[in-house]
């Protein structure tokens, strides 16, 4: 597997076999995606179900070397901590949590994983964003 994932939208598997195999490769598609997931096998876009929080199932005879391309569009959201503070939210870019740092004159948004020494906030009012 190839990837960059969280930070980029894309994953590649690299089928290596044998020889040829006949199988199903399911893969799991995020309930945070706003869209269908795109899958292309060795470059060539395929027409399957892929809508948030399913599987896509790919049954084929597998090749050694057979590339399989799955994009996951990431975007941001403002996701409310309960439903009696609908506009206290935390904002998430796919699977991430992001903060607002504090330290900055303009406050921003960065990945939670990549906060060392600041000062930040997880949650804010959604005007805020």
């Amino acid at each position: 597997q190839e990837t960059n994932f969280p930070d980029g939208d894309s994953t590649v598997l690299t089928v290596q076999t044998g020889r040829p195999a006949q199988f199903t490769l399911g893969l799991r598609i995020p309930g945070w995606l706003r869209e269908s997931a795109e899958i292309r096998i060795n470059g060539t876009r395929q027409s399957l179900d892929a809508r948030p929080g399913t599987f896509a199932t790919l049954s084929r005879t597998w090749q050694s070397g057979d590339r399989v391309e799955m994009q996951l569009p990431q975007s941001f959201r403002d996701q409310p901590i309960d439903e009696s503070h609908p506009n206290t939210v935390a904002r998430l870019r796919g699977p991430v949590l992001y903060a607002r740092l504090e330290t900055a004159a303009q406050p921003y948004f960065v990945p939670f994983y990549k906060i060392l020494n600041e000062t930040y906030t997880l949650y804010h009012d959604r005007e805020q964003a």
